[in-house]
């Protein structure tokens, strides 16, 4: 019988006799009372001490050793998100630059059309390796085989990717405008298809030499007073840090909400700054213009007329509307 402490951990020569590492016992007869003798020995102790030192230390640098592949994997794992939302991004600047929507009214699994940005997804991993791994890791995940996995591809990172991309542009906007310093603000009234009365809101000023319109925002309203203008025309620069102070002109309508000498927004805004100076809007003033100058005239009035009479009888039809067609659009003129 051997110690294996001591045949693995003790190489003095002092303890050759006493550590059981090369000469053993083969005396059975009081193999209890020598085995207790030998736990008690100072070969053994020095032995045992070096085995829980080494033990340790392995231990240790095992550790460390996972330590290193975790990281490792979750460096690998953060270069692969990056790419990920790199070309996701892109996607989302597309859509957003052609005014197209995202999602569609069916986005699960087995409908044919899960909206504009899921089939874009789908398109591009034919021809990214990128966009591919990820969809075949989501699919493997959904039927029990991967770990799990973030998605990216729901409504809520959809919203959230759009939020960040506003942000970034607002922010590199306002740089413009504080590099700028003074600028002047336009703003019209409009009424969506859900009936919401809305107020877009642009900003004009000059950067690096060049005369910017950058469009700001779109603010729900639920009243079209000067009062209630003034309040959102404040908040709306008070939340884009910029100062009212450094406003020089101000573009509406005619309306008397906005071009109000008493009550009016532009008189309201002109109380905060009287170097706000009111410009009537000049595209709102063409439009007048045109609209009068073809009431004054019976010729205007009699070939406008007869135009909307012949779009009429022309558009009730569609025989008469194709045969007003020179070559109908095929998939063979395609």
């Amino acid at each position: 019988m051997y110690c294996f402490s001591c045949r693995l951990f003790l190489n003095e020569q002092k303890y050759s006799k006493s550590s059981w590492r090369v000469a053993g016992v083969s005396n059975w007869k009081k193999a209890r009372e020598k085995i207790k003798e030998h736990a008690e020995s100072e070969a053994h102790l020095t032995s045992m001490v070096r085995w829980n030192t080494f033990k340790k230390s392995a231990l240790r640098s095992a550790f460390d050793v996972s330590d290193a592949l975790g990281k490792a994997k979750r460096e690998r794992e953060k270069q692969q998100n990056r790419e990920l939302l790199t070309r996701l991004i892109d996607i989302t600047l597309y859509l957003a630059r052609q005014g197209k929507a995202f999602r569609g009214d069916d986005e699960s699994d087995t409908s044919r059309n899960q909206g504009n940005f899921l089939e874009l997804v789908k398109m591009f991993s034919q021809y990214d390796s990128v966009l591919k791994l990820h969809l075949e890791n989501l699919k493997c995940q959904k039927i029990g085989k991967n770990r799990c996995q973030v998605s990216l591809l729901s409504n809520r990172t959809q919203n959230d990717l759009i939020k960040a991309l506003a942000t970034f542009t607002k922010r590199e906007i306002r740089k413009e405008i504080e590099e700028a310093t003074i600028y002047s603000v336009l703003i019209d009234e409009t009424t969506d298809v859900s009936h919401c009365e809305q107020v877009s809101i642009v900003v004009r000023y000059v950067y690096q030499m060049e005369i910017k319109e950058r469009f700001l925002q779109v603010c729900n309203v639920a009243k079209t007073t000067g009062e209630e203008m003034e309040k959102t025309v404040l908040d709306l620069l008070k939340n884009n840090n910029l100062q009212i102070e450094n406003m020089r002109g101000q573009g509406y309508d005619g309306a008397a909400n906005m071009s109000g000498q008493y009550k009016g927004l532009q008189s309201r805004i002109l109380q905060h700054n009287n170097k706000a100076l009111y410009v009537h809007c000049q595209a709102h003033c063409l439009n007048l213009v045109l609209v009068e100058a073809a009431k004054s005239s019976i010729h205007f009035i009699t070939f406008f007329n007869l135009v909307q009479k012949l779009y009429v009888f022309l558009t009730s039809s569609t025989k008469r509307h194709t045969a007003n067609v020179k070559k109908p659009c095929t998939l063979e003129s395609v």
